[in-house]
């Protein structure tokens, strides 16, 4: 019974990370493609 409930824990502490690491790497990209976009539109104007 631990041991499943081992496994469980442990699959869904996995599962957070993964989740969390994508959200941040989308985040990051999205922020950076919105500076990009706000400088150039700087620039044209």
């Amino acid at each position: 019974m631990k041991l499943i409930l081992n496994k469980e824990y442990r699959l869904v502490i996995i599962v957070l990370i993964s989740v969390y690491y994508r959200y941040r790497f989308f985040y990051c990209y999205f922020k950076s493609t919105l500076i990009k976009k706000f400088f150039v539109k700087n620039l044209e104007l």
